[in-house]
């Protein structure tokens, strides 16, 4: 993660955007992270906010058609080799399969806002074949409304930073013990969601 934040510092705008995009091409990258600090770069370098949308949108959508692409070329060998080189993408790809399963073409819109399945997504419906007109359609709506929510969440926070600290400043005990609980919570949850998976294999 270091090494992504001395980039964005070096290289500014084209960074993020590359991020952005490689992140969509289903690179291990948070864009829980690299979203928002695209919004805060806009404040920071006085970008228009829907300039940087707009800009990203476009190279998510480059990221999602390569993975897409990479899908109906390459069949479900694709899905075997991804899961040989990241066996953590096992469950995100069964959780994209079953979204696809569920909703057909809307499930590219609707993956791109669930963290399990919001990339590999695009693998899925290439191998399925999705016209891809009507996939490119699905996806860019998809990614405008992540988008939108995590650059504009960057943008706010970043141009109402003083406040923020304040604020955390004020109340940071109650602050970290929220935070502390979510992540208890979460770990819990995962821990409850693996041991079920696991008792269903054997």
């Amino acid at each position: 993660m270091n090494f992504v934040m001395d980039i964005i510092n070096n290289y500014g705008l084209i960074a993020i955007l590359i991020a952005i995009m490689i992140e969509y091409a289903c690179f291990p990258l948070p864009s829980e992270v690299i979203l928002p600090l695209a919004g805060a770069l806009a404040i920071n370098n006085n970008y228009n906010f829907f300039y940087i949308l707009f800009l990203s949108v476009i190279v998510g959508d480059i990221g999602a058609c390569f993975c897409y692409f990479l899908g109906r070329l390459g069949g479900n060998k694709v899905l075997t080799i991804l899961k040989k080189i990241y066996p953590k993408s096992d469950e995100g790809i069964e959780e994209a399969q079953k979204k696809y399963l569920q909703y057909s073409s809307y499930s590219v819109s609707l993956g791109r806002m669930i963290p399990l399945c919001r990339t590999y997504i695009s693998f899925i419906a290439g191998i399925s074949k999705q016209n891809f007109l009507k996939y490119l359609i699905f996806t860019t709506i998809g990614i405008s409304i992540w988008n939108f929510l995590l650059i504009f969440l960057g943008y706010k926070f970043y141009q109402n930073l003083d406040y923020v600290a304040s604020f955390y400043d004020k109340y940071k005990i109650i602050v970290l013990l929220i935070i502390g609980i979510i992540i208890i919570c979460y770990q819990f949850y995962k821990l409850i969601k693996t041991k079920n998976i696991q008792n269903k294999k054997v």
